[in-house]
């Protein structure tokens, strides 16, 4: 009996890739400027509603840019807060700082 010549198939190339967008840079929070929640998130873990609860509540201050009012925080108030303890005044049961 004959051999069967096996008909090869062409090599398939794989599919082109899709355009990768370059990564967005992390905003980085300095010392002794004003910083977003999101650079304050990054910079020291710290969730940002954490954060916007610590200036709720007077802990940290909160300053507003512009009309639309974006919320920026200084770094080294943010770490003091979060390092001294909240003092709860009795029979308030909210914490203060």
């Amino acid at each position: 009996m004959p051999a069967k010549k096996s008909k090869s198939k062409p090599a398939l190339s794989p599919p082109p890739l899709a355009p990768v967008e370059p990564a967005k840079p992390a905003v980085l929070a300095e010392p002794g400027k004003l910083a977003t929640a999101e650079a304050i998130e990054n910079a020291i873990n710290l969730k940002r509603p954490a954060l916007y609860r610590l200036g709720r509540q007077g802990r940290v201050t909160m300053y507003r840019t512009g009309k639309r009012g974006g919320l920026r925080f200084m770094l080294e108030e943010v770490l003091s807060a979060i390092r001294r303890p909240a003092t709860v005044e009795p029979g308030s049961g909210e914490a203060k700082g």
